[in-house]
Order: C-alpha cells, then sequence, then structure tokens
C-alpha cells in the first residue's frame, strides 16, 4: 500500500475540499492511515489494525474533530459487509444536495 503525500498519491491529487479532514486523519491515526486510492472525489482510505465497520463508527463518534464543526458537508460511507482492507470512502458533498446521492452523514451500503 502505498503512503500519501498531503497533496497527492500515486499521481493523483487530494480533492482540496477533503484536504482539512486528511489532516485530521493524519492527527488521529499518525503513521497507520493510509491511502487505497483517488477517484473522482471519493478518497478511500483504512487504518492499519481496524476493521471498515469500526473504524467508521469511530469517525462518526468523533464528526466534530474530523470536520470542525462542517459534518454536514461531507458523506462517509463504507461497504455493510466490508471485508478487511476496503476501506472507508469520504467526500466532500457542501450543502448543495441535488441528488439523493449526495447526503451527508456515515453511511453503510
Amino acid at each position: 500500500m502505498e503512503r500519501f503525500t498531503r497533496y497527492q498519491t500515486g499521481g493523483k491529487a487530494v480533492p482540496p475540499m477533503l484536504q482539512p479532514a486528511i489532516d485530521s486523519l493524519r492527527r488521529m491515526y499518525d503513521g497507520r492511515l493510509e491511502l487505497i486510492r483517488i477517484e473522482g472525489d471519493w478518497l478511500t482510505f483504512r487504518v492499519a489494525g481496524m476493521v471498515e465497520a469500526t473504524l467508521l463508527l469511530e469517525l462518526q463518534s468523533k464528526a466534530g474533530a474530523l470536520f470542525g464543526g462542517q459534518a454536514n458537508q461531507y458523506q462517509v460511507t463504507c461497504p455493510a459487509n466490508a471485508l478487511r482492507g476496503e476501506g472507508v470512502s469520504i467526500r466532500y458533498v457542501g450543502l448543495a444536495r441535488q441528488h439523493e446521492a449526495n447526503y451527508d452523514g456515515f453511511w453503510f451500503y
């Protein structure tokens, strides 16, 4: 698994609106945070030694620290039956929710 720099991994840039959240994740999980992929406006990551469902629930409980009071502008998702290593995905949805896929919050799918 390739480690990521502050702004990019594998030549792909971290979406600018996710950078504050990534900075918070790096502070929370230090060297255990691993980027899996960047696809469009989604960034998928994992934390070494954590199961995805546990990570999603922990992030939900720390939403204030993670998003600095702007949790209603982000969507965090995880497969309900995720295998270890699949990761948790995050994206910025902003305040424009013109489609149901843009719901903010923490979701298992």
